[in-house]
């Protein structure tokens, strides 16, 4: 069965990662080839069709798999963020966040001073929102996949991305508790 070349040149090109497309994740552009090789049926019976499919298959699963992992209590994303920042980062943030020196372990907690800080490290809404985004920049930049919602002061992986963009910064002084 023979294919005819543009139509086995368009999925190679779609594939690869050319300058048009750079913007594009690999996830995006592996939807791209499974809808072209769904239109173009006869291309997936070639070897190399074959090749270009379970390759964009292979990334899909992959990047399915990755954020399924991403997790949602305080330990797992410390946990987790210690994986990507540094095991040093994640037992500061588990000893810092230890009930009786910031927030605690268990779900979001308002400061019980009235100070208008809340969750696991008791970070200012302002603080918080003035970081995260550098944080989660600095975790994708590392190979970490990050949810949306990790841009919420009540999302236990974003407080911990945060935490650990700011240990960075050398900013470990804002905290008071006794486990910081």
């Amino acid at each position: 069965m023979k294919v005819a070349l543009p139509t086995l040149m368009a999925a190679l090109l779609l594939a690869s990662p050319p300058v048009a497309r750079a913007r594009q994740t690999p996830a995006q552009r592996a939807q791209h080839v499974v809808a072209f090789f769904d239109h173009h049926r006869k291309a997936a019976v070639t070897p190399a069709g074959q090749r270009i499919l379970w390759r964009a298959i292979h990334t899909l699963t992959t990047t399915v798999r990755s954020l399924q992992a991403v997790p949602s209590t305080w330990l797992d994303s410390v946990t987790y963020t210690g994986r990507y920042f540094g095991a040093d980062v994640a037992e500061w943030e588990r000893s810092c966040s230890a009930q009786g020196s910031e927030g605690g372990w268990g779900s979001w907690v308002p400061n019980s001073l009235g100070s208008g800080a809340g969750g696991w490290l008791q970070f200012m809404s302002g603080t918080f929102y003035g970081i995260i985004d550098r944080g989660i920049a600095d975790a994708k930049a590392r190979g970490m996949p990050v949810p949306s919602s990790a841009r919420s002061w009540y999302s236990p992986l974003g407080q911990a991305i945060a935490g650990a963009q700011m240990l960075l910064d050398g900013r470990r002084g804002e905290w008071t508790g006794s486990g910081c």
